[in-house]
């Protein structure tokens, strides 16, 4: 249950800049569609996940380059947004 509850917490940032955008424009199409891709992208890792449940007994050996990952990952971020600050 916590990760669900966690899951439900992330996505709310996302759907309220999206939710923002959308009401900014008008545009209930554009809106619909940015929804679409937006659900798009939460739901099909999770089917893909669940279509390979077997490949799960790989997980522990995922888990020891995850936070490398994660971390390379967030740097990428902050550089991207300094570079939007930059251009701004």
């Amino acid at each position: 249950m916590a990760l669900i509850r966690r899951a439900r917490i992330q996505a709310i940032p996302a759907l309220a800049a999206i939710l923002t955008l959308v009401m900014s424009k008008g545009a209930i199409a554009y809106g619909a569609s940015l929804l679409l891709v937006y659900g798009l992208g939460r739901g099909v890792p999770i089917v893909i996940l669940g279509t390979f449940a077997g490949l799960m007994k790989l997980i522990p050996q995922t888990m020891a380059w995850s936070a490398r990952l994660e971390r390379i990952a967030g740097g990428l971020m902050v550089v991207i947004g300094l570079y939007f600050i930059w251009i701004a």
